[in-house]
């Protein structure tokens, strides 16, 4: 009963030293594989190789030599895939690593070989070191068939985003708007992917941020859920793909704001890209956008009119209110008693300064007149006469905003409601300031004159 056993044993330990003494395979076992596709291919497309690497004798050490190539850019997709392979009828430990080549010229290229220090452990125990090596393997690749200056971007697919923080064509008055523009290319890199386009458009203040372009690994579901950090620990980017390709983005950002109350159009924008899969040219097209401000609403003349109301009398621009002329006739006679009886400095001073106060006061008035009928130059008319004459000072930076409004108007040819015409005198009327007058002949009069130059030097 208990011969049985061991004359089964020692059967089954002959076999087995048998079969490892006729296992004449080499330690290991490299090669590389290149998907195959239908038709030509061309420059920046993506070729997908696969790296085959079989362990026959258990491994101590691999290390793999860094690869550079002067006519691809490479990109390793995922971290490899492990798995137990059956070679000659034997189990054997298998490796395989997807990379993405994407030829950087047309022409016929030359993969050179990867390469692998393997140290692995023989039959008599000793460790042994080997260099493994794949077969150069060559490329015809051919140009980028399009005409020039079309941006060339093959990939397997492109989407575009177009996306405003606000409706463009109902704008508060004043409020820019942020137009934002993502393109996203599956088997590209990101730096394939295109500059940001142009737009510029008459009527349209357009100020570009720098773009923002990012990639990610994608991977079926299973090879995802594989992944592991990298070595630096930081977890790297991967989404859910139906095979493995980098998925690469990039965005664009406009500040843009009317220069006008009419409303502009900004052009349509196209976007050219190869189908690699199809091997067809395709084209995406964002339609044109209208951008204009928000209607401010109905002008005063506009609801007398709906009230049945008559409009207010306005003085023209050449005349003047009776009780203004009253007014301007008693300062007068009073400044001048007043100066033929005292001839104090300080006195002349202040009626001087009185009787342009209320020439001022006169022109404030002829610019609301203006306004009220809608008269642009008459208002331009009033306020370069006021300054030029040396009536009141220039007003400061924080005031120049009506008076460029106004200058559109005038002289660039744009148009504007009688309400913000009325809104651009009456601020424009505000910032009027006296201009300083001083006695040259007195000591105070001196010390004002140096203050006032003092003052102008410094802003």
């Amino acid at each position: 009963m208990v011969k049985l056993p061991l004359f089964v044993f020692f059967l089954a330990c002959l076999f087995v030293s048998q079969a490892f003494a006729q296992d004449t395979r080499p330690p290991a076992s490299f090669w590389i594989e290149i998907e195959p596709k239908q038709g030509p291919r061309f420059v920046k497309e993506m070729i997908v190789a696969r790296l085959h690497v079989r362990y026959v004798r258990p491994v101590a050490l691999v290390r793999i030599k860094p690869y550079e190539t002067p006519d691809f850019e490479l990109l390793k997709l995922g971290h490899g895939k492990v798995y137990t392979a059956t070679d000659d009828g034997f189990r054997t430990p298998a490796v395989e690593e997807t990379i993405a080549l994407f030829p950087k010229r047309s022409g016929v290229l030359t993969l050179p070989a990867f390469e692998q220090e393997l140290t692995y452990i023989d039959r008599a125990g000793k460790r042994v070191k080997i260099a493994l090596k794949t077969e150069p393997v060559e490329l015809e690749i051919d140009p980028a068939p399009v005409a020039d200056g079309v941006w060339w971007l093959p990939a397997r697919a492109v989407t575009v985003r177009d996306e405003w923080s606000a409706d463009p064509a109902d704008l508060p008055p004043g409020e820019p708007v942020r137009r934002t523009i993502t393109v996203t290319a599956a088997a590209q890199l990101p730096t394939s992917l295109p500059p940001a386009p142009g737009l510029t458009t008459q009527g349209l203040i357009v100020s570009a941020a720098s773009p923002r372009r990012s990639m990610a690994i994608g991977l079926p579901l299973e090879d995802k859920q594989r992944q592991r950090p990298n070595v630096k620990g930081r977890p790297m980017d991967y989404v859910e793909s139906d095979r493995p390709q980098p998925i690469s983005s990039v965005s664009y950002s406009w500040l843009i704001r009317p220069t006008t109350g009419d409303p502009v159009t900004m052009p349509e924008l196209t976007l050219h890209w190869f189908d690699i899969d199809k091997g067809q040219p395709q084209a995406i097209v964002l339609p044109a956008r209208s951008v204009a401000f928000r209607d401010p609403g109905p002008s005063l003349e506009e609801m007398e009119a709906a009230l049945d109301l008559q409009p207010a009398q306005t003085v023209g621009t050449d005349r003047l209110s009776i009780t203004d002329t009253i007014l301007a006739g008693l300062l007068f006679l009073a400044t001048f008693a007043a100066t033929a009886t005292l001839f104090s400095p300080d006195f002349r001073t202040a009626a001087l300064q009185a009787i342009r106060w209320m020439r001022l006061r006169i022109a404030r008035q002829r610019m609301m007149n203006a306004a009220a009928r809608g008269d642009a130059p008459g208002i331009w008319k009033q306020y370069s006469t006021v300054i030029k004459s040396g009536l009141a000072d220039e007003p400061g930076d924080t005031h120049r905003a009506p008076l460029r409004r106004l200058e559109g108007v005038v002289f660039g040819g744009h148009t504007l409601p009688k309400a913000q015409l009325r809104r651009i005198a009456l601020d424009l009327a505000n910032c009027i300031r006296v201009a300083s007058i001083t006695d040259a002949g007195s000591p105070r009069g001196k010390q004002r004159q140096r203050a006032l130059v003092e003052r102008q030097q410094h802003g």
